[in-house]
């Protein structure tokens, strides 16, 4: 951020973690408010190549406004946001998704006359931007051998190979879920945004989108960015999870520590926050060592009670 704390837009940001070939995302000092209610205040961390990571937080925290301006959908009033080195504050969300980034939203958003192949295909030809949405909403645009190859690949990782030829309207939401994540997929984006992608879906299909996405990110390659309000699905998929409260990061660390942190916290109060250790074992990973990284003006501290007598982030206004 620049010494009058205005948005930067240059290129490279003046920390550790500008970009090596590891450090993919770089959010530094990101704050938004709408009109005096301020959503997220100076949130800075690092996405590195190949994570899983997740981010949680109550209704409220910001999750979706941050989400947002990693997209392009809004844009933060101050910070830097730099993807592959490259600094996308003034990118639209379509140059963003050209330089990789990829996103799913709450709500299935599939085109119903098309199948799912059809689909798929909207989407390569859009990152490609060599398509006409008026022949592929009408299914006459031949499928190349290079797309029928990007398809049957991305279908095959994500195990719904019998499902190509199948309409949305014919998908169970467990279905349409991984349809939408295979869509988002195919296009060979770096980083993949999901926005709470377990949402409505019974406790056998959040296993299936578990295990999707982790194979996605083993195969693929892809880094996966989630927010997620189901705790135990977010446990099994994330290797490192960030916590926001009001708009401000709380903790940054290892999946485990931080589910600790937020059974601790009274943000959580009776909502079920999984058992670390059952969440990772449920993910097939040893225990982490490694330090959480923690906000001490908005931790919360040992009995749960929150330091922070700052701006609500969204407070009863839904989650942002």
């Amino acid at each position: 951020m620049s010494e009058t704390g205005a948005l930067d837009t240059s290129g490279s940001v003046s920390t550790p973690d500008t970009y090596d070939g590891k450090a993919l995302l770089v959010l530094d000092s990101v704050s938004k408010a709408y009109g005096g209610l301020k959503v997220l205040s100076s949130v800075s961390f690092t996405v590195r190549l190949g994570e899983r990571v997740g981010l949680i937080g109550p209704n409220g925290a910001g999750k979706t406004t941050l989400f947002n301006c990693i997209s392009g959908n809004e844009h933060p009033d101050t910070g830097r946001i730099v993807f592959a080195d490259h600094s996308i504050l003034t990118k639209s969300v379509a140059q963003r998704a050209l330089l990789g980034i990829g996103r799913t939203f709450q709500h299935i958003q599939l085109f119903s006359d098309l199948d799912v192949e059809g689909n798929l295909l909207v989407s390569i030809r859009s990152r490609k931007q060599a398509w006409s949405i008026g022949r592929d909403l009408l299914n006459r645009a031949k499928l190349t051998a290079s797309e029928d190859e990007m398809i049957a690949q991305t279908l095959s990782i994500l195990k719904i190979d019998d499902l190509r030829h199948s309409f949305p309207a014919s998908l169970t939401l467990g279905q349409g879920r991984l349809v939408e994540v295979a869509r988002a997929l195919v296009s060979g984006p770096s980083l993949l945004l999901l926005d709470e992608p377990a949402s409505g879906l019974d406790i056998s299909e959040s296993e299936d989108l578990a295990k999707a996405l982790t194979d996605a990110n083993e195969a693929a390659g892809v880094t996966l960015l989630i927010v997620e309000h189901d705790l135990i699905t977010v446990g099994k998929i994330a290797e490192r999870i960030i916590l926001l409260e009001e708009g401000c990061l709380v903790a940054d660390g290892p999946t485990e520590e931080v589910l600790t942190i937020a059974r601790a916290s009274a943000s959580y109060s009776g909502k079920s926050v999984p058992n670390p250790a059952s969440a990772n074992s449920a993910n097939g990973r040893e225990g982490n060592s490694g330090n959480v990284r923690r906000n001490p003006a908005d931790a919360n501290d040992a009995n749960g009670t929150s330091a922070n007598g700052g701006d609500s982030g969204g407070g009863g206004g839904g989650d942002r």
